[in-house]
């Protein structure tokens, strides 16, 4: 694929979280939830169509699109090592929900302290095959099944899950 500049049509073309994690990660220069926050605000304000012409003006190329295949271990790996590094980068997962085997897709972050009660969690993540994070869109706290992730977007880079690439075809953007 040639490396070129992004157009408002191909933002738009873009699912939802995704362009909704383009216009954090393109406004927001330091990470504080007031920031996030103002960038959704501002995202409403501007509506889809708006927020696709002001990230086309951003110099955004093509190269940002590339989709990697790798397997759920490496998916896994990459997910645990951020959670270890508290690398607090926003990042989009689809995924299938074990409670309902609906596909969902989130924009999230490892890391954030916000809302902690202190208590001990009900059920062991690494024992499930779980993930806690901060729901950007929520604005609370959700666990991804590692086992039922289908595509990701982490620093700027998409990957798609081998093992689940059916479940891909299935759910298509």
């Amino acid at each position: 694929m040639e490396d070129r500049k992004m157009t408002i049509e191909d933002f738009l073309a873009l699912p939802e979280h995704d362009l909704i994690a383009f216009w954090i990660c393109d406004q927001v220069k330091e990470f504080y939830l007031d920031n996030v926050a103002a960038a959704l605000t501002s995202y409403e304000a501007y509506g889809r169509t708006g927020v696709a012409e002001i990230l086309a003006g951003a110099e955004y190329t093509t190269r940002e699109q590339s989709v990697t295949m790798i397997s759920l271990a490496k998916a896994k790996e990459l997910l645990t090592k951020m959670k270890n590094n508290n690398d607090f980068t926003i990042i989009s997962v689809d995924f299938i929900k074990r409670t309902t085997g609906e596909l969902r897709r989130m924009v999230c972050r490892f890391g954030v302290k916000t809302g902690l009660a202190g208590g001990v969690k009900s059920r062991d993540d690494a024992e499930h095959e779980l993930k806690t994070v901060w729901d950007m869109q929520k604005n609370a706290y959700r666990s991804i099944s590692l086992e039922s992730v289908i595509r990701m977007k982490i620093h700027g880079k998409k990957y798609l899950i081998e093992e689940n690439k059916a479940l891909a075809d299935k759910f298509q953007d």
